[in-house]
C-alpha cells in the first residue's frame, strides 16, 4: 500500500474492470442493517459513476491503487450522515488521497455543514489530501469550498495535464471537463465529463506528485500544484470563454459511399433522423442532433458487427463521435 493510493467515495466499482483497467486496494460498503462500514468483496456499481471516476484517475496515474467506499446509491445520492461516516472511516485507511466527485448545495441545516467541515479539517490535520468537485453548473458548493479541501471546477482546456490553480481562491483549481471515453459497459458513463471528471483528473495528478515526493505535506503539495499550473490567475469570463470555444472541427471529405450509407442506416433510427448521404449530413455534429452517451455502446457494438472489425476502446475520445465523417475514420483505422 502507498501514500499515493486513492480512496474514492462514490457509487462503487464494476467488478469486470478490476485487475484490468483498475487495481483495487480495498472495497468497503455500508451494512444494510447497522449502517456501519465494512470490508466487502461484493464489487458493484449499478450507476457507473464511481467506476468512471476510478478509470479517470487511473488514466492519469496508472500505477495508483484504488480503495473504494460505496457511498452513493444508484441515483448518485447519499446523506450527510453517511458522507461524514465515510470520511471518518478514511482516517483509518492508509492512503492519503481522498476523491470526492460529489457535491451538495443543501445548506438548510448549517449544523450538518459544520460537522462536514470539521471532519474534513481533522482529516487534513492528519495528513489526508481531499479533492472535491463543485456542483455542475455552479461556481462553488460543499465540500469543495472548505479551506481544508482542494475544490475543482471544469473548463474546456487543451488536455488533461493542463490545469489552473490559485491557492487563494475559494475553489482553487480549474481542470479539463472534456469527456473521456471510459468503458462501453458503463452505458451513459461511457463518456465521462463535467466537474466530476475534472476532480478525478486532478486526483490522479496529485497521486503522481505524492508518489514522486514521498512524505510531501499539504503546504508543499499546494505550492507544487501552483508552480506546475498553466495559469494562476483567471476570471469567470476566462472560464466561460473556454466553454464557448468548445467547437468541433469537421471530419474528412473523402469517404466510402457504402460505408457511409451503412452508418447512416444505423444512426437514423437511434437519433430519430432522416439523414441522407451528403457532405451536409455527414458533417452534422452528432452530439447536437440527438446523440446520447447511452447510444455509444450500441453504436460501437453495431459497427464491429457490420464492418467485421474490433474497435480498440483505448483509442476512443470525445471527437470520435463528432460526425459521420469521424465514424468513417474510426472504421478505416480499425480495418488496418
Amino acid at each position: 500500500m502507498s501514500d499515493s493510493d486513492v480512496i474514492i467515495l462514490d457509487s462503487g466499482m464494476k467488478s469486470e474492470l478490476i485487475n484490468r483497467e483498475i487495481t483495487l486496494g480495498g472495497y468497503y460498503e455500508f451494512d444494510n442493517d447497522s449502517n456501519d462500514l465494512h470490508a466487502s468483496e461484493d464489487f458493484t456499481d449499478n450507476n457507473g459513476h464511481g467506476t468512471a471516476c476510478g478509470l479517470a484517475v487511473c488514466k492519469v496515474s496508472p500505477k495508483t491503487k484504488l480503495h473504494v467506499i460505496k457511498l452513493l446509491n444508484d441515483n448518485i445520492q447519499s446523506s450527510f450522515v453517511k458522507l461524514i461516516e465515510a470520511l471518518q472511516f478514511c482516517d483509518k485507511l492508509e492512503p492519503r488521497i481522498i476523491n470526492l466527485s460529489l457535491a451538495t448545495l443543501d445548506a438548510r441545516d448549517i449544523s450538518k455543514i459544520t460537522s462536514l467541515e470539521n471532519v474534513c479539517e481533522k482529516l487534513t490535520r492528519n495528513g489526508k489530501i481531499i479533492v472535491s468537485s463543485v456542483y455542475n453548473g455552479c461556481t462553488t458548493s460543499w465540500p469543495a469550498r472548505f479551506n481544508s479541501v482542494i475544490g475543482v471546477r471544469g473548463a474546456i482546456l487543451k488536455n488533461d495535464s493542463e490545469y489552473w490553480f490559485n491557492k487563494e481562491n475559494e475553489v482553487q483549481c480549474i481542470a479539463s471537463m472534456v469527456p473521456i471515453f471510459t468503458s462501453r459497459i458503463l452505458n451513459e458513463n461511457c463518456y465521462f465529463g463535467g466537474n466530476s471528471k475534472s476532480a478525478a483528473i486532478i486526483t490522479g495528478l496529485i497521486s503522481n506528485i505524492v508518489d514522486e515526493n514521498v512524505g510531501i505535506n499539504i503546504d508543499e503539495l499546494i505550492d507544487m500544484l501552483s508552480e506546475r499550473a498553466t495559469k494562476n490567475y483567471w476570471t469567470e469570463d476566462d472560464v466561460n470563454t473556454s466553454l464557448n470555444e468548445f467547437i468541433f472541427d469537421t471530419g474528412k471529405r473523402e469517404y466510402d459511399m457504402d460505408s457511409a450509407r451503412k452508418i447512416i442506416e444505423l444512426l437514423n433510427p437511434l437519433l430519430n433522423k432522416q439523414m441522407v448521404i451528403s457532405d451536409l449530413s455527414l458533417n452534422k455534429k452528432l452530439w447536437e442532433i440527438g446523440l446520447s452517451k447511452c447510444h455509444v455502446p450500441v453504436i460501437l457494438n453495431s459497427l464491429e458487427e457490420i464492418f467485421n472489425i474490433k474497435i480498440d476502446d483505448a483509442t476512443l475520445n470525445f471527437s470520435t463521435f463528432k460526425s459521420v465523417y469521424n465514424l468513417l475514420e474510426l472504421i478505416e483505422e480499425n480495418k488496418k
